[in-house]
């Protein structure tokens, strides 16, 4: 094990402490520092919280494009074009539609074309009706 001078640890912040460490399994270099005892990777990926924050922006926005498309008093939308739009499911738009309709939007309505997206309306509505129930 030699000493790598050029690296600082990035836990104690100590320079000259880094120790090559073998690699990790994608290739990536690994490190340790003798002072700490801890061990890091050259460059390491993003972590799950990381992922769980950015996926939750997402949401977020796509929960934003969603309103504005309710909310449009020019055009309604059918199911599947705000899941081709959007990229979500008909379960999250009908719950995106009461989340909307309980903070006061109540002229939100969806356009059903066909016997199919009206059953898949109607059974959403007893599901979340019998939760509602059950909580």
């Amino acid at each position: 094990m030699d000493i790598i001078r050029k690296k600082n640890c990035p836990v104690c912040n100590q320079f000259g402490s880094v120790v090559k460490n073998g690699k990790f399994q994608d290739g990536r270099q690994a490190y340790y520092c003798k002072i700490c005892k801890r061990s890091f990777l050259e460059n390491p990926k993003k972590t799950r919280s990381t992922k769980g924050k950015e996926r939750g922006m997402i949401k977020k926005k796509k929960f934003e494009q969603f309103k504005r498309l309710m909310l449009n008093p020019n055009k309604s939308f059918t199911f599947k074009e705000i899941v081709k739009k959007l990229h979500i499911t008909r379960q999250t738009i009908y719950r995106w539609k009461e989340r909307l309709t309980g903070q006061g939007y109540d002229n939100i309505t969806l356009v059903t074309r066909n016997k199919e997206e009206v059953e898949v309306e109607n059974k959403l509505k007893t599901y979340f009706k019998s939760i509602d129930k059950l909580g």
